[in-house]
C-alpha cells in the first residue's frame, strides 16, 4: 500500500499548491536540509568510529565470511562504480539515473526514489494548470490517499503481535554472547544516533521555539512504531497524521515534505553506514586517508538519499560500498548479527528527522 500512498501524497501535496514561488522555496529548503543533516551525520559517524576504534576490539577468528553483492542493489547508484578514478565520470550517470525511464518499471521494482521523482514532476505540472481543471484529479488522489490510510489503520491492529514476533526473532538470532563481543561497536552507533537526536531537537528549538518536552511526547508514537517495524516507509501514514494533528503542520506542507523526506532523508542510516565502514576497515587493518574519507562522505550521501526505507536494505548497500572502495567484507557477518537491533534505532532517528523537517518548513 506504500506505493499508491506515496504517489497520491506527493502529487496531491504539490499539485494542490498554485503558489509556485512557495512550492519552489519549500522544495529547495527541504533538499538543503536533507543534504546538511546527512553530511553532518556522516561526519559524526566517522569521528566517533575513528576515536573509539570499535574494530580493534573484535576478533575475526571463527567469524569470517565474504558478502557478495551479485544481486542489484535497489538504490540510484547501484550500477555505478564509486572508486576514486571513476567518481567524476559517474556523476552524469548518477544524476540521470535518478529519473526513471519507465515509471511503471520503477513501481514494479519498488524503486521509491524514482517513484517520488516521477510524482514530483507530475505534481509540478498540475500546479501550473488552472485549479478548476485539476479539481477532479485532486479529488481522485484524495480518495486514493484516504483508502490507503484506512488500510494502514487496519494493519496497525496487527502491529503489537508483529512487534512481539520481530523482537523474539532478533533475540534468538543474535544471542547475548555475540552482543557482548560487539558491545563497543553498538555503543559507538548509539552514541552517534544520540548526538544526531540532540541536533534535531536543537534545530526545532532554534527554528521554531517549540517546547522540546512537548515535541518529544508528540512524536514518541511515531518513534516507537519506527523502532518496532524498522521501516520509515511503513510509518509514513502515522508520520503525516502526527505532523498535521499533533505538530500543527499545514496539510499541504505535511503531504509534500513527509513522502519526500521518508524516501530521501536517511541521516540515521548514513551515520550507521559511516561507522560500519570504518569498523570493517579497522578489523581488516586498512587505514583510510583523508581523500578516502571525503569519498566515503560523498558515496554515503548518494546511497542514503537513494536507499529504500525498508528493513535490511542498508546491509546490502553497505557491502556494495565496501567492495567498491576496496574494504574487505570479512566482518560483515558480525554486522549482520546485530543489524536488526541497530536498524530499529536508526529508523527511529530517520523519522525524527522527517518530522523535524516538517516543523521547520511549516508555513503556519
Amino acid at each position: 500500500i506504500i506505493i499508491p500512498l506515496v504517489i497520491a501524497s506527493v502529487i496531491r501535496g504539490i499539485g494542490a499548491r498554485h503558489d509556485l514561488q512557495k512550492l519552489r522555496s519549500t522544495g529547495i529548503k527541504l533538499i538543503v536540509y536533507i543534504l546538511i543533516t546527512t553530511i553532518l551525520a556522516i561526519v559524526i559517524g566517522i569521528f566517533l568510529a575513528s576515536w573509539l576504534k570499535p574494530g580493534s576490539y573484535v576478533d575475526l577468528n571463527g567469524h569470517t565470511t565474504n558478502i557478495t553483492t551479485s544481486k542489484t542493489v535497489p538504490v540510484a547508484t547501484s550500477d555505478i562504480s564509486l572508486k576514486k578514478d571513476d567518481l567524476v565520470t559517474s556523476i552524469p550517470s548518477m544524476i540521470t539515473g535518478l529519473i526513471p525511464t519507465n515509471p511503471l518499471n520503477a513501481i514494479l521494482n519498488s524503486e521509491m526514489l524514482g517513484i517520488v521523482i516521477f510524482s514530483i514532476i507530475i505534481g509540478i505540472a498540475m500546479a501550473t494548470l488552472p485549479n478548476r481543471r485539476m479539481s477532479p484529479v485532486l479529488k481522485l488522489l484524495d480518495g486514493v490517499l484516504r483508502i490507503s490510510m484506512t488500510i494502514v489503520k487496519w494493519a496497525m491492529f496487527l502491529a503489537p503481535w508483529a512487534v512481539f514476533g520481530l523482537i523474539a526473532k532478533t533475540a534468538s538470532y543474535v544471542g547475548i554472547k555475540t552482543l557482548f563481543g560487539m558491545s563497543i561497536y553498538i555503543i559507538t552507533v548509539l552514541l552517534g544516533l544520540a548526538a544526531l537526536l540532540v541536533i534535531y531537537y536543537l534545530i526545532v528549538l532554534i527554528s521554531r521555539r517549540i517546547n522540546l518536552i512537548e515535541f518529544a511526547k508528540k512524536i514518541s508514537k511515531v518513534q516507537l512504531l519506527a523502532f518496532s517495524t524498522s521501516s520509515s516507509a511503513a510509518v509514513m501514514p502515522l508520520s503525516i497524521h502526527t505532523a498535521e494533528e499533533e505538530l500543527d503542520v499545514d496539510t499541504a506542507t505535511a503531504e509534500l515534505v513527509m513522502p519526500v523526506a521518508t524516501t530521501m532523508n536517511m541521516a540515521g542510516t548514513a551515520l550507521y553506514q559511516a561507522i560500519a565502514l570504518i569498523f570493517l576497515a579497522q578489523m581488516a587493518g586498512v587505514e583510510l586517508a583523508l581523500g578516502q574519507l571525503i569519498l566515503v562522505i560523498i558515496t554515503l550521501v548518494a546511497s542514503a538519499i537513494g536507499a529504500p526505507g525498508t528493513p535490511g536494505v542498508s546491509v546490502i548497500v553497505l557491502a556494495t560500498i565496501a567492495e567498491n572502495m576496496g574494504i574487505p567484507t570479512s566482518g560483515m557477518i558480525l554486522i549482520i548479527g546485530v543489524d536488526r537491533i541497530l536498524d530499529m534505532f536508526r529508523t527511529s532517528l530517520n523519522v525524527t528527522g522527517d518530522l523535524t523537517a516538517s516543523v521547520v518548513l511549516n508555513k503556519n
